[in-house]
């Protein structure tokens, strides 16, 4: 963050899951890299938040409190996105399913292992993973760009 720069900029972390696993290294390391951004300045905090695997926005869960929150927040990203002339598509594919248990067949959004999204003030300034100006922009590249903030 720049000197004199008064706006507030937190960052938001989504992961799937807290189990161990291959997955559990890559957000250690992700917490641990916000952990110091936030010591040394460059964000004024970070949030953590465990959505799953993905959701099915017609189904009861997406009609919970949390299930309301998880696609405002999608909707939120996306608004971002046309924007910034970013695109989500990849990173947050629209896969149709069918439950073999159930027989039921549904549309579901797939969320990324690891989903970090910046915020300046209440505004969101970035989200990682997506695709930006020709590149695959990843939440590892974002929090190099964070930690190279100049404080």
């Amino acid at each position: 963050m720049a000197l004199g720069d008064t706006s507030r900029r937190t960052v938001e972390v989504y992961v799937r899951s807290l189990t161990p696993g291959y997955e559990l290294r890559g957000q250690e390391e992700v917490l641990e890299r916000l952990r110091a951004c936030a010591g040394t300045g460059e964000i004024d905090g970070y949030d953590l938040y465990v959505w799953g695997s993905g959701i099915d926005p017609e189904s009861r869960a997406a009609q919970t409190k949390f299930g309301r929150f998880v696609l405002d927040r999608l909707d939120l990203f996306g608004r971002w996105a046309k924007r910034a002339g970013a695109e989500l598509d990849f990173c947050f594919p629209t896969c149709a399913r069918h439950s073999t248990v159930t027989g039921e067949s549904f549309v579901c959004v797939e969320f990324p292992s690891v989903t970090l999204v910046e915020f300046e003030d209440d505004r969101v300034s970035h989200v990682a993973p997506c695709h930006r100006g020709g590149d695959h922009v990843t939440v590892r590249s974002r929090l190099k760009t964070l930690e190279s903030a100049t404080v």
